[in-house]
């Protein structure tokens, strides 16, 4: 029986390859990109008329229903870029349209699959309910670089998240070995320091207790990869570290450097990073309506909202920090 982390786990990650895929469809049937917020929106109140609802039937190897649902503002706005053109219902054009969207959408999502869990079949269809033992529900919003904002619920079938965890645990059968760090003796080393003259003190002893481990975990997510380098200069006298205000920046404007995205941070005991599994879940240290922070070279150059762009995370800019400081190149 799966555990309700080996759940979690199995749906957030089956619902974010799904979305994903769905995102880069409607992105290359538009005429303007749209990615995912790395934090989704409130969802908003009922607004009187009947959610949109796709049925996703999978059959084969892997056997359940995936719902998808949103409002039928938020369906209009995405019938709207497929179509090409407004309306102020949504009817028939608009459902075969999102409906057309969605079918594309999960046949990359089915070959991406395929490899990991054998042949299987997606067939989409209108629905007109939500089975009422779905309760497994995941959601993103979607956002244009226009600024249109809309959310999208995808519910799980219970059939369909035990597949999948049974497939999770079945791959996980090969019992891991315990590291041996966690028994290990510890050695504590101590060096005595002579203190002069009259008011010498006798030094305590070192405590042999074990002393609690920590490591800091720190989420950096989004590295550029390349490495910026530019060659020494031959000035006579002159630091290589530091590049003073009169150097002409034009010459080093194509200098590629390296930025992190971070998220946050948290401290973690010896004994929790042993213990670390896949589905493990691990808090960090900011609230998830906090902007995440662009480093270079340890410094916050800018803060923002996170989103995912074709599978990949990336950075909306809301804040650019004014500072003064040289670039550091190495």
């Amino acid at each position: 029986m799966a555990t309700n982390t080996t759940v979690d786990s199995v749906s957030l990650s089956f619902s974010q390859a799904l979305f994903t895929s769905l995102v880069k469809t409607l992105t290359g049937a538009g005429e303007s990109p749209w990615m995912i917020a790395a934090v989704p929106d409130v969802e908003p109140p009922p607004d009187g008329t009947e959610p949109v609802r796709i049925k996703l039937a999978l059959t084969g190897s892997l056997n359940g229903e995936v719902h998808l649902e949103c409002h039928r503002v938020a369906a209009g706005i995405w019938a709207s870029k497929l179509l090409g053109h407004t309306s102020e219902d949504f009817g028939t054009e608009q459902s075969e349209a999102l409906l057309k969207m969605v079918t594309d959408g999960v046949k990359e999502f089915q070959a991406e699959l395929v490899p990991e869990y054998g042949e299987f079949t997606i067939t989409v269809s209108s629905a007109s309910e939500l089975p009422p033992d779905f309760t497994r529900r995941e959601q993103i919003t979607i956002v244009s670089d226009k600024d249109d904002r809309a959310s999208l619920l995808m519910y799980l079938s219970p059939i369909l998240i035990e597949a999948i965890s049974q497939h999770l645990e079945d791959q996980n059968k090969a019992e891991i070995p315990e590291s041996p760090i966690e028994d290990a003796p510890i050695e504590v080393i101590t060096e005595q320091v002579p203190v002069e003259g009259p008011n010498k003190a006798k030094l305590p002893e070192a405590s042999t207790k074990e002393a609690p481990k920590e490591v800091v975990l720190e989420q950096v997510i989004l590295q550029d990869q390349n490495k910026a380098k530019i060659q020494e200069s031959s000035m006579q006298g002159a630091s290589k570290q530091v590049i003073n205000e009169q150097v002409n920046l034009d010459l080093v404007m194509d200098v590629e450097l390296n930025v992190t995205l971070r998220f946050g941070q948290r401290r973690l005991a010896l004994r929790e990073v042993l213990e670390l599994t896949t589905g493990s879940v691990i808090e960090l240290d900011r609230q998830v309506e906090e902007p995440v922070e662009l480093l270079l070279e340890g410094k916050i150059i800018a803060r923002g909202e996170a989103v995912v762009i074709d599978g990949n995370y990336g950075l909306r800019v809301t804040e650019v920090i004014p500072a003064n400081f040289s670039p550091v190149i190495h």
